[in-house]
């Protein structure tokens, strides 16, 4: 039986703002914040289950569809916002309960998931971002080890 697909949206700026060591870094030069976040997501997916949107309010990017194997960067035009994109993904999909959204914003978290999606908080995905680095690091040693002579 074929494994069910597994899809994560994340509210960039809402996790951004509420971790506090991603708070500093997008204080300082919020680009850096964003691509940094990118890449910890790209990592995410291409160790895990999940298929990964990453939505941002503003128009920072271009609205170009991802390379194969590429997780899915977002930004709102001027006339709506991240937690509208979300909301239109959740909606449009035939199987909402497919689809986790990751938000501090308590109302965003209410609304996808009266539309059948769950929700889970930035701490939750701080989680999954250290775990996976952990794992990384771990793996790496256990490569070096095995590589030396």
């Amino acid at each position: 039986m074929p494994q069910t697909k597994k899809y994560l949206l994340v509210d960039g700026h809402s996790f951004l703002f509420q971790i506090q060591q991603w708070r500093k870094i997008h204080d300082s030069n919020p680009s850096l914040a964003r691509e940094s976040l990118i890449q910890k997501m790209q990592v995410l997916q291409d160790t895990s289950d999940w298929l990964i949107t990453l939505v941002y309010d503003g128009k920072h990017g271009s609205p170009q569809a991802p390379e194969p194997g590429k997780i899915a960067v977002l930004y709102s035009s001027q006339n709506a916002t991240a937690d509208s994109i979300i909301e239109k993904i959740v909606a449009a999909h035939k199987h909402p309960q497919q689809i986790t959204i990751v938000t501090a914003d308590r109302a965003e978290q209410h609304t996808v998931e009266s539309l059948g999606a769950f929700s889970l908080s930035p701490e939750w995905l701080q989680d999954e971002i250290s775990f996976t680095d952990d794992q990384f690091r771990e793996t790496m040693k256990h490569v070096k080890k095995k590589s030396q002579w």
